[in-house]
């Protein structure tokens, strides 16, 4: 997989993962069992939720084509996700607490109150910043990253089925995502490394876009009409991961130039857009929930707009800080900025 092939999945998941949280605006208006617009935004919302997995995917990919010096690592994991880790949690309990005091109002349990079990906890391993839990189930899974090497490495065919099964087993998603995507992107990175017809697999061609299509439209049909069950959700997400992974690799210069300019901001800035959208996400829709009068119109278009707004936003904000911070931004971003 080339390097732009992973820049086009990393900025796409990216802007998937902003999708995913926007759909809390139907929670937040409270129209969470209006049948209608659940069906209205169902392939939408399942679409968005590809993102974890590419994430997943790519990050099992990247670590396992080259083989693990475990010492070297983890102290690469602990530099680029242990310390953002904690220091975002951190800096969001604080934001929070002084949150409420300005607005106490908006708050059910206080900070303040907290022991200091309570803040270990949250900046440990409680992720107060939702959307962490990614990094923090990735640094568990660098620790183990020798183990699952060696078995991906003599059993790849093995370990894909094992992948497949357990993400229809009963188990939560900071389980099942990390095992099934990152060992089938570890399966990948071997194919490649051992296969030289990759290229058949992996692309594009009039038939292979054909087929990429119908499964795509079916997928939406059954989504539509049966938008509630949870294995057809669980299939047709894993079933897209893969399309869109292989397919990704075949993507032509046109659909590039389409993409380029959206796609350079959103990689210049991945993390602290992963880092700053959520929250910011959610006092902007808790806000236009208390000022305007919400309908199905009014959310569908919440749901599409802000978004884009929010990654403006937070890239605005990023810029601000490497500015004026650039030493901490280097840090708190895992010296990814």
């Amino acid at each position: 997989m080339q390097r732009e092939a992973v820049n086009k999945l990393k900025s796409m998941a990216m802007l998937m993962i902003v999708f995913v949280h926007s759909a809390n605006i139907v929670n937040y208006a409270g129209y969470q069992k209006d049948d209608l617009l659940n069906r209205v935004l169902a392939f939408l919302y399942l679409l968005a939720r590809l993102g974890v997995p590419i994430f997943f995917f790519l990050s099992g990919y990247l670590l396992f084509r080259t083989k693990i010096v475990w010492q070297e690592n983890l102290k690469k994991k602990i530099r680029t996700l242990l310390i953002p880790y904690l220091f975002w949690n951190f800096f969001w309990i604080i934001f929070e607490m002084v949150g409420q005091k300005i607005v106490p109002s908006l708050s059910v349990e206080y900070i303040t109150e907290w022991t200091l079990h309570d803040w270990g906890e949250a900046i440990l391993f409680g992720s107060f910043y939702a959307p962490f839990w990614y990094i923090r189930v990735l640094f568990i899974m660098n620790i183990l990253a020798p183990m699952f090497q060696v078995l991906i490495f003599r059993w790849p065919s093995i370990m894909s089925v094992i992948a497949v099964t357990i993400w229809f087993l009963p188990l939560t998603d900071e389980i099942r995502h990390p095992l099934t995507f990152m060992v089938l992107g570890g399966v990948l990175a071997q194919y490649y490394l051992k296969s030289d017809e990759s290229r058949i697999l992996l692309g594009g061609g009039q038939t292979k876009r054909k087929i990429y299509l119908g499964i795509f439209i079916v997928c939406g049909i059954i989504t539509h009409v049966f938008y509630d069950v949870e294995i057809l959700r669980r299939i047709q997400i894993l079933i897209l991961t893969v399309m869109v992974i292989l397919c990704s690799c075949g993507w032509k210069d046109h659909i590039h130039s389409i993409w380029y300019k959206v796609e350079a901001k959103i990689l210049s800035y991945t993390f602290l857009i992963y880092a700053l959208h959520g929250k910011i996400l959610s006092i902007v829709q808790i806000l236009l929930v208390r000022l305007i009068p919400q309908n199905r119109i009014v959310i569908l278009l919440e749901y599409f707009i802000l978004p884009f707004l929010i990654i403006g936003l937070c890239i605005q904000i990023s810029i601000l800080y490497r500015r004026i911070f650039p030493r901490l931004c280097q840090i708190s971003t895992g010296g990814r900025e």
